[in-house]
């Protein structure tokens, strides 16, 4: 899933295997092949995608640094040629499958959607809760993709009024301008995702993602490797 601006400036998040795949977009492109320099130039470019992205989503300066922290450690081996295009491609499809894309979204829409609005306090709190709900009910698919539409709709706009899409990879959904959306619209939202959320059984404590760590977690699962048991081999944040 991602959330994104359009035509030409992208939006709140577009995050996790969007940025990855950078990285074998640009090392199959024409020419590259046979230049000497093109797994460096496609990790620098890859990496300074990704950076660019997270800083858009709102994260904990911690979780925006341990992200890249991963992602830096990713593109220095594929520099180097101990992970391959196939590794890299293995990686973005393990990312698609983490809880990472959803999270983001809902990272997203809080930032972008009901942290600035007119709502109160309480109903803030609230609804990042319902929404955190709502996204694990999408990843574990107990929750249909099917849903995620009329989910939004009190929050939608035609195709064409539109410059907010929330993709799933399976369909767009179109969105208003986070300006003009109205409090009741809003409230409307939220009360279809907690629909959702409760039919579908999500319990009402959910932990947030971290995020950080489940790209950790991902890339190792993608590259057959086995996970540190403590937190101290976490790569940390940092330039």
């Amino acid at each position: 899933m991602h959330l994104s601006r359009t035509p030409h400036r992208r939006g709140l998040v577009k995050i996790g295997c969007a940025a990855l795949l950078v990285i074998v977009v640009l090392a199959m492109a024409a020419g590259f092949w046979v230049a000497l320099s093109w797994r460096g130039w496609a990790a620098q470019a890859s990496r300074q995608t990704f950076a660019a992205l997270i800083e858009k989503t709102g994260l904990p300066d911690e979780q925006k640094q341990g992200m890249i922290a991963h992602v830096d450690a990713l593109t220095a081996e594929f520099e180097a040629g101990t992970v391959s295009l196939q590794d890299m491609a293995a990686v973005v499809e393990q990312v698609s499958r983490s809880p990472i894309i959803p999270a983001a979204v809902v990272a997203a829409m809080h930032e972008g959607y009901i942290r600035p609005s007119a709502l109160s306090d309480e109903e803030k709190v609230e609804a990042s809760v319902i929404l955190r709900r709502f996204a694990r009910g999408v990843y574990e698919k107990s929750i249909p993709e099917s849903a995620i539409g009329p989910t939004l709709e009190p929050i939608s706009a035609p195709r064409g009024d539109s410059n907010v899409s929330v993709g799933t990879g399976g369909a767009d959904y179109h969105l208003k301008d986070p300006k003009s959306v109205t409090p009741d619209e809003l409230r409307a939202f939220i009360a279809n995702a907690k629909a959702k959320a409760d039919e579908a059984g999500v319990p009402e404590e959910v932990a947030e993602v971290d995020f950080a760590a489940e790209l950790g977690r991902a890339i190792d699962a993608a590259l057959g490797r086995e996970r540190p048991t403590t937190d101290e081999a976490e790569p940390s944040g940092g330039d």
